[in-house]
């Protein structure tokens, strides 16, 4: 029964009773089951049936499997057989009230459809009567609205013929104000006639003006864009050179070198890590399988080259590609051990920006780790670290 694998207990995990015991249970409740035996990965101490450990409850792995066992449980049947009856005879009284409580209700519920019948025919009989009154007033109003039609009609014969003599009236007055107006517009006319001919003349001077000032705006142009390509072709050659430190989820701090040349264009390389470190340790779920002493260490390494652009004399802007590297591990009982989910490799991006004056040069890079993959899976992670960096700007040839 020993080594081989670690086999699944029933007993919850928790500490024995401090005074003697024979055969003792596990705790009543818990999260962890116990295994015992050790497995064909553990050392020799371990693979003994009084070697136990916590594994919780829900885990599985390839290095656990389990034992069969079985216990004297017939009082426990009887005592359950017999809770079965009561809950069978509580059941059958909870049905026959519910069968009583159904009748009622179905009572009550007949009574008070009868009522609602009752009521609703009442309505519906009021509701006939009141259209029948609505029906002969509507009847009166109509006789009534036909009268006052027909004494509208006469007013409005007479009213037309008023109007016809008034409008021909009217006609005659117009024609004659359209025959002034008519001689008025020819007079405005021509009086805008001279008006646009001296407008339009000074408008061919403006143009004339216009299109020499355009020409001189394009002259201009032509000298700064000039001054722009001279100044350009005016900027040194210079070799840079920072000391960079950064942070990150993994492995937090680490700390480098940027190192490069441009003028226009130019090109950079940059070389990151970090020492080794031992600190708390937040555990992790790990913790089920090893016996952690609360220390851990942390390794990186990463290298980016890529092109640097300086749009003006003081600001260089950098992009850059390369590969990363991450470890975790963890202080255990036989030494310190490698996490393989926590051990990553992958392409990393940067995108930064430096700036330099009298020859001081500050630089500010944000690195993306993408697609990371580590020895057990393979999954699409991703990583944001910040880097700063200070160092020195030298001039070379033009």
């Amino acid at each position: 029964m020993s080594g081989n694998v670690w086999e699944w207990c029933s007993d919850y995990y928790g500490q024995y009773p401090s005074d003697k015991q024979t055969n003792p249970t596990g705790a009543k409740k818990g999260t962890a089951r116990i295994v015992r035996g050790g497995c064909y990965a553990a050392i020799g101490r371990q693979c003994r049936v009084a070697s136990r450990k916590s594994l919780y409850q829900g885990g599985k792995d390839y290095m656990t499997g389990f034992r069969l066992a079985m216990d004297d449980d017939r009082e426990a049947r009887a005592a359950a057989a017999a809770q079965q009856a009561e809950q069978e005879r509580i059941a059958a009284e909870k049905a026959a009230a519910d069968a009583a409580k159904q009748a009622e209700q179905d009572r009550i519920a007949a009574e008070k459809k009868a009522e609602q019948d009752r009521i609703v025919e009442e309505k519906k009989a009021e509701q006939d009567r009141i259209a029948a009154e609505k029906a002969a007033e509507a009847a009166a109003k109509q006789a009534e609205q036909e009268r006052i039609a027909a004494e509208k009609k006469a007013e409005q014969d007479r009213i037309a013929a008023e109007k016809a003599a008034e409008t021909a009236a009217k006609q005659a007055e117009q024609d004659r104000i359209a025959a002034e107006k008519k001689a008025e517009q020819d007079r405005i006319v021509e009086e805008k006639k001279a008006r646009q001919n001296r407008i339009n003349a000074e408008k061919s001077a403006e143009q004339q003006q216009l299109t020499e000032d355009r020409r001189n705006r394009q002259e201009e142009q032509q000298r700064r864009a000039q001054h722009r390509r001279d100044s350009i072709n005016a900027l040194p050659w210079n070799t840079f050179f920072t000391v960079n430190t950064a942070i990150s989820p993994i492995p937090q701090f680490s700390y480098g070198f940027k190192v490069g040349q441009v003028k226009v264009l130019g090109w950079y390389f940059s070389a990151m890590t970090n020492f080794h470190f031992k600190g708390a340790f937040n555990p992790l779920e790990e913790n089920k399988y090893y016996v952690l002493t609360g220390k851990q260490r942390a390794t990186k390494f990463s290298a980016l080259a890529g092109l640097v652009v300086r749009p003006c004399q003081p600001l260089s802007i950098h992009i850059g590609a390369g590969f990363g590297y991450r470890a975790l591990t963890l202080e255990t009982e036989t030494g310190w051990y490698n996490l393989p989910k926590r051990t990553y490799y992958g392409v990393d991006a940067s995108l930064g920006i430096m700036l330099h004056f009298k020859g001081v040069a500050i630089s500010a890079e944000a690195v993306y780790t993408t697609c990371d993959f580590n020895h057990s899976e393979i999954k699409p992670l991703s990583r944001l670290e910040g880097k700063l960096g200070i160092g020195f700007f030298l001039p070379n040839k033009r």
